[in-house]
């Protein structure tokens, strides 16, 4: 009996050694995955950063034709009101 307990208790200490390395290994995993986060985290808040950068870029491009096309129907409207005032002064 007394046998019995020995190899028991010598059993117990071997499965409390295997389960204390996997819980050693599971740290590390965790840890592990707690620094890829952390690297992820980092290439997100670059990649917000860039996205909001390219945003403005294109906002400002889109403005541009537009302030283009406003200079380039003003100058049509001028030169028309020109030419038909050139016609009315002519004609009388």
């Amino acid at each position: 009996m007394v046998q019995t307990i020995e190899f028991t208790v010598a059993e117990l200490k071997a499965k409390v050694e295997k389960l204390e390395k996997d819980v050693s290994g599971l740290f590390d995993k965790v840890n592990d995955t707690r620094e890829t986060q952390a690297g992820i985290v980092q290439k997100l808040d670059s990649l917000l950063v860039t996205m909001g950068e390219v945003k403005q870029a294109v906002n400002t491009l889109q403005s541009t034709p537009g302030r283009r096309w406003d200079i380039l129907m003003s100058t049509l409207v001028s030169a028309i009101t020109g030419a038909l005032t050139g016609y009315f002064i002519g004609r009388f």
